[in-house]
């Protein structure tokens, strides 16, 4: 099924363009393109103003003057050899999805702990449309200002990371062994979109 339901010429067309012509540059389905990725990058089309995969409403008036305006962004690559026009207006062409985004409804949290026991930090994500998550935790130890994926402890690529045994620094900051202060974050990754969660505190308190 095309994007917007329809299997005809103008499959294309966002619904609330008119199917007059030439009568209002703003809602003719006349001037409506769908832009791939590779039309996108053709230097001709990106001299016309022509820059962002989707749908495209664009109309030239004569000595150089046109109005361009990208209606719907979205991400495809051309569906044949040579796809590099700017009038492709086809169904086939219309059989996209939008942008996939990712969403963080519950970031990691400051965590407190006595030495020897271990801190479990927690995500809650989802993506639009609906896509499988993955995810890679990171820490920055205390005093170094540096981001690293987590070297040890369990679920490093799940939604919950688990510290190893945590370790109060001797001599602050101990970067080698203590882990009070180190900072952890996630990035969380589907097809086509990532986003990095909000850095976490981790406090380590003696016994």
């Amino acid at each position: 099924m095309s994007l917007w339901g329809k299997t005809d010429a103008l499959a294309s067309a966002p619904k609330f363009l008119s199917t007059d012509t030439n009568a209002n540059r703003n809602i003719d389905k006349d001037n409506a393109f769908f832009v791939d990725t590779t039309e996108a990058a053709v230097p001709s089309n990106r001299a016309k103003g022509i820059k962002t995969p989707g749908w495209v409403l664009y109309k030239e008036f004569g000595a150089g003057r046109k109005y361009v305006e990208t209606l719907v962004p979205m991400k495809m690559t051309a569906v044949a050899a040579g796809d590099t026009g700017v009038t492709n207006n086809t169904a086939t062409e219309d059989a996209v999805v939008a942008d996939r985004q990712i969403t963080i409804s519950a970031q990691p949290a400051n965590r407190s702990v006595v030495a020897g026991a271990t801190a479990a930090f927690s995500v809650t994500a989802a993506a639009v449309p609906t896509s499988a998550l993955s995810y890679q935790w990171q820490v920055q130890q205390s005093g170094t200002g540096v981001w690293a994926n987590v070297p040890n402890g369990t679920g490093a690529t799940a939604a919950t990371y688990t510290t190893p045994v945590t370790v109060v620094s001797v001599t602050p900051p101990d970067t080698t062994n203590g882990t009070n202060g180190d900072k952890y974050r996630v990035i969380v990754s589907a097809s086509g979109a990532t986003l990095t969660s909000n850095a976490a505190t981790l406090t380590v308190t003696a016994v």
